[in-house]
Protein backbone atom coordinates (compact mmCIF):
# COMPACT_ATOMS: atom_id res chain seq x y z
CA UNK A 1 0.00 0.00 0.00
CA UNK A 2 2.61 2.29 0.32
CA UNK A 3 3.85 1.73 -2.69
CA UNK A 4 0.93 3.18 -4.40
CA UNK A 5 0.83 6.06 -2.13
CA UNK A 6 4.61 6.65 -3.09
CA UNK A 7 3.52 6.41 -6.86
CA UNK A 8 0.55 8.60 -6.78
CA UNK A 9 2.92 10.77 -4.94
CA UNK A 10 4.87 11.39 -7.98
CA UNK A 11 2.15 11.15 -10.33
CA UNK A 12 0.79 13.55 -8.92
CA UNK A 13 4.17 15.71 -8.65
CA UNK A 14 4.81 15.02 -12.28
CA UNK A 15 1.57 16.69 -13.20
CA UNK A 16 1.98 19.24 -10.62
CA UNK A 17 5.72 20.05 -13.08
CA UNK A 18 3.88 20.20 -16.38
CA UNK A 19 0.94 22.34 -15.59
CA UNK A 20 3.33 24.98 -13.93
CA UNK A 21 5.92 24.36 -17.13
CA UNK A 22 3.02 24.55 -19.54
CA UNK A 23 1.85 28.36 -17.94
CA UNK A 24 5.35 29.24 -18.16
CA UNK A 25 5.88 28.29 -21.59
CA UNK A 26 2.54 30.25 -22.45
CA UNK A 27 4.08 33.77 -21.30
CA UNK A 28 6.72 33.71 -23.23
CA UNK A 29 7.33 35.44 -26.09
CA UNK A 30 9.00 32.40 -28.39
CA UNK A 31 5.19 30.90 -27.67
CA UNK A 32 3.70 34.43 -28.95
CA UNK A 33 5.82 34.34 -32.48
CA UNK A 34 5.16 30.68 -32.68
CA UNK A 35 1.49 31.58 -32.49
CA UNK A 36 1.96 34.49 -34.54
CA UNK A 37 3.52 32.61 -37.41
CA UNK A 38 1.22 29.82 -37.21
CA UNK A 39 -1.91 32.37 -37.26
CA UNK A 40 -0.07 33.14 -40.72
CA UNK A 41 0.82 30.04 -41.96
CA UNK A 42 -3.32 29.34 -41.63
CA UNK A 43 -4.58 32.36 -43.21
CA UNK A 44 -2.00 32.19 -45.96
CA UNK A 45 -3.11 28.61 -46.66
CA UNK A 46 -6.56 29.28 -46.12
CA UNK A 47 -7.13 31.68 -48.68
CA UNK A 48 -4.06 32.04 -50.72
CA UNK A 49 -3.25 35.10 -49.96
CA UNK A 50 -0.21 36.74 -48.59
CA UNK A 51 -0.61 37.98 -44.99
CA UNK A 52 0.99 41.27 -43.15
CA UNK A 53 0.45 41.57 -39.07
CA UNK A 54 2.18 44.36 -37.67
CA UNK A 55 1.45 43.09 -33.87
CA UNK A 56 0.17 39.93 -32.02
CA UNK A 57 -0.23 39.41 -28.60
CA UNK A 58 -1.70 36.64 -26.63
CA UNK A 59 -3.31 37.03 -22.91
CA UNK A 60 -3.62 33.20 -21.50
CA UNK A 61 -5.44 33.79 -18.48
CA UNK A 62 -8.08 34.44 -20.33
CA UNK A 63 -7.39 32.73 -23.71
CA UNK A 64 -7.44 36.36 -25.50
CA UNK A 65 -5.54 36.98 -28.64
CA UNK A 66 -5.29 40.35 -30.67
CA UNK A 67 -3.77 41.05 -33.67
CA UNK A 68 -3.31 44.70 -34.48
CA UNK A 69 -2.71 45.79 -38.53
CA UNK A 70 -3.91 42.38 -40.00
CA UNK A 71 -3.76 42.57 -43.75
CA UNK A 72 -4.67 40.12 -46.56
CA UNK A 73 -2.85 41.09 -49.84
CA UNK A 74 -5.17 39.03 -52.78
CA UNK A 75 -4.24 39.36 -56.20
CA UNK A 76 -4.24 43.18 -56.54
CA UNK A 77 -1.19 44.93 -57.41
CA UNK A 78 1.42 47.12 -55.85
CA UNK A 79 -0.45 50.35 -55.80
CA UNK A 80 -4.07 48.87 -54.82
CA UNK A 81 -5.47 48.81 -52.03
CA UNK A 82 -5.33 45.05 -50.13
CA UNK A 83 -8.29 42.63 -50.18
CA UNK A 84 -8.99 43.12 -46.62
CA UNK A 85 -7.26 45.10 -42.91
CA UNK A 86 -7.91 45.40 -40.19
CA UNK A 87 -7.10 47.71 -37.53
CA UNK A 88 -7.64 45.36 -35.06
CA UNK A 89 -9.25 41.48 -34.49
CA UNK A 90 -9.43 40.29 -31.04
CA UNK A 91 -10.18 36.53 -30.73
CA UNK A 92 -11.34 34.80 -27.31
CA UNK A 93 -11.42 31.51 -26.73
CA UNK A 94 -12.51 28.45 -24.54
CA UNK A 95 -10.83 25.47 -24.46
CA UNK A 96 -13.00 21.94 -25.79
CA UNK A 97 -10.76 19.47 -25.40
CA UNK A 98 -6.62 19.73 -25.05
CA UNK A 99 -6.87 15.97 -26.38
CA UNK A 100 -8.80 16.47 -29.97
CA UNK A 101 -6.87 20.23 -29.64
CA UNK A 102 -10.82 21.28 -30.01
CA UNK A 103 -11.06 25.55 -29.49
CA UNK A 104 -14.34 27.29 -29.72
CA UNK A 105 -14.57 31.02 -30.49
CA UNK A 106 -15.95 32.84 -27.98
CA UNK A 107 -15.62 36.04 -28.98
CA UNK A 108 -14.55 37.99 -32.16
CA UNK A 109 -14.46 41.75 -32.65
CA UNK A 110 -12.99 43.18 -35.76
CA UNK A 111 -12.19 46.90 -35.69
CA UNK A 112 -12.36 49.11 -38.64
CA UNK A 113 -11.97 45.96 -41.29
CA UNK A 114 -11.62 47.17 -44.93
CA UNK A 115 -12.97 44.71 -47.65
CA UNK A 116 -11.63 45.74 -51.03
CA UNK A 117 -13.15 43.37 -53.79
CA UNK A 118 -11.63 44.33 -57.30
CA UNK A 119 -13.06 43.68 -60.83
CA UNK A 120 -10.78 44.22 -63.56
CA UNK A 121 -12.09 45.12 -67.22
CA UNK A 122 -11.46 41.56 -68.00
CA UNK A 123 -13.53 39.84 -65.08
CA UNK A 124 -11.05 38.93 -62.79
CA UNK A 125 -11.11 39.90 -59.60
CA UNK A 126 -8.01 40.31 -56.56
CA UNK A 127 -9.76 37.41 -55.06
CA UNK A 128 -6.77 34.74 -54.26
CA UNK A 129 -7.16 30.83 -54.49
CA UNK A 130 -6.97 29.23 -51.12
CA UNK A 131 -3.73 27.09 -50.97
CA UNK A 132 -5.88 24.57 -48.92
CA UNK A 133 -8.05 21.76 -50.59
CA UNK A 134 -11.62 22.64 -49.87
CA UNK A 135 -13.93 19.86 -47.60
CA UNK A 136 -16.61 18.44 -49.06
CA UNK A 137 -19.39 20.90 -49.46
CA UNK A 138 -21.49 22.04 -46.39
CA UNK A 139 -24.86 23.89 -46.33
CA UNK A 140 -23.82 27.34 -45.92
CA UNK A 141 -25.76 27.39 -42.64
CA UNK A 142 -24.29 24.63 -41.47
CA UNK A 143 -20.59 25.83 -41.52
CA UNK A 144 -21.72 29.40 -40.27
CA UNK A 145 -23.12 27.07 -37.42
CA UNK A 146 -20.31 24.93 -36.70
CA UNK A 147 -18.19 28.44 -36.46
CA UNK A 148 -19.54 28.45 -33.05
CA UNK A 149 -18.65 31.91 -32.35
CA UNK A 150 -20.44 33.34 -29.19
CA UNK A 151 -20.15 37.00 -29.98
CA UNK A 152 -19.03 39.13 -32.36
CA UNK A 153 -18.06 42.53 -33.32
CA UNK A 154 -17.85 44.37 -36.68
CA UNK A 155 -16.79 48.58 -35.43
CA UNK A 156 -16.70 51.15 -38.41
CA UNK A 157 -15.83 48.69 -41.85
CA UNK A 158 -16.34 49.29 -45.09
CA UNK A 159 -16.91 47.52 -47.83
CA UNK A 160 -15.91 48.47 -51.23
CA UNK A 161 -16.67 46.01 -54.77
CA UNK A 162 -15.33 49.09 -57.44
CA UNK A 163 -17.12 52.55 -56.99
CA UNK A 164 -19.85 51.17 -54.23
CA UNK A 165 -19.23 51.00 -50.72
CA UNK A 166 -21.06 49.84 -48.20
CA UNK A 167 -20.37 50.57 -44.36
CA UNK A 168 -20.19 47.39 -42.10
CA UNK A 169 -21.15 47.40 -38.22
CA UNK A 170 -22.77 44.59 -36.81
CA UNK A 171 -23.12 43.05 -33.46
CA UNK A 172 -24.06 39.35 -32.30
CA UNK A 173 -24.79 37.33 -29.65
CA UNK A 174 -25.74 33.76 -28.77
CA UNK A 175 -25.93 31.82 -32.04
CA UNK A 176 -25.76 28.43 -29.75
CA UNK A 177 -29.55 29.17 -29.48
CA UNK A 178 -30.11 29.02 -33.03
CA UNK A 179 -27.59 26.12 -33.09
CA UNK A 180 -29.92 23.94 -30.72
CA UNK A 181 -33.34 25.12 -32.85
CA UNK A 182 -31.33 23.91 -36.53
CA UNK A 183 -30.29 20.67 -34.87
CA UNK A 184 -33.67 19.67 -33.38
CA UNK A 185 -35.21 20.67 -36.78
CA UNK A 186 -37.45 24.09 -35.53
Amino acid sequence: MKRWGRIALYALAAAALLVVAALVVLQTRWFRDRLRDRIVWEIETATGGRVELAAFDFRWRGLEGEARGLVLHGTEGPGEAPLFRARSVRVGLKLVSVFERKVDIQSLTLEAPEINVIVYPDGRTNLPTPKAARQPLKNPIEVILDLAVRRFNVVNGTFRAGIHSLPLDADGREPRKIRRKAQRGV
